[in-house]
């Protein structure tokens, strides 16, 4: 019986500590989530920044001059590639 009681005891302890790791990494899981959502909420910001600013220099220059801010080559147009 003595052995069942010991076994018994060393389970619990191992549920125990295996509770406290889900705990704690759980805890840490989180923060690391939260701490990308926030990174990615920065980012958008700087992007809807960037996308005001071309379409504030599209409505200023016509609307095609401001095609080199979306990836064209310093004004270039598609057929002189």
């Amino acid at each position: 019986m003595g052995g069942l009681d010991a076994k018994r005891s060393a389970l619990q302890k191992h549920i125990e500590e295996l509770k406290q790791f889900e705990r704690e990494y759980r805890t840490r899981l989180r923060a690391y989530l939260e701490s990308q959502l926030r990174d990615l909420g920065d980012h958008g910001k700087g992007l809807e920044a960037e996308m005001n600013q071309a379409d504030a220099a599209r409505a200023a220059g016509g609307g095609l001059a401001a095609a080199g801010a979306y990836g064209g080559r310093g004004g270039e147009s598609a057929n002189s590639r």
